[in-house]
């Protein structure tokens, strides 16, 4: 029988293979891509009513302005190339 895989042994073998978390390596910039895909995301699930959906807009829409509000501390000002 196949051994059953923890979460521990995931992120092991994941700091194994790189030696930086995976928010320094894609950071903020990332982030703020993904949001972009959120409002479809969001309509697709039908277990989300309108009225929590735009909860979740205006909690985004909060962290969207903190993270302007400290840009020159999350973002980078220069990329490393892979």
């Amino acid at each position: 029988s196949a051994t059953p895989v923890t979460a521990a042994a995931i992120k092991c073998t994941i700091s194994n293979f790189l030696p930086q978390k995976m928010s320094e390596i894609y950071g903020c910039e990332h982030l703020l891509r993904l949001f972009i895909r959120l409002p479809s995301v969001i309509a697709a699930t039908p277990t989300i009513s309108e009225v929590y959906a735009r909860r979740i807009f205006s909690k985004l829409g909060d962290f969207v302005r903190f993270l302007q509000k400290h840009q020159s501390e999350l973002f980078a000002g220069a990329y490393k190339k892979p």
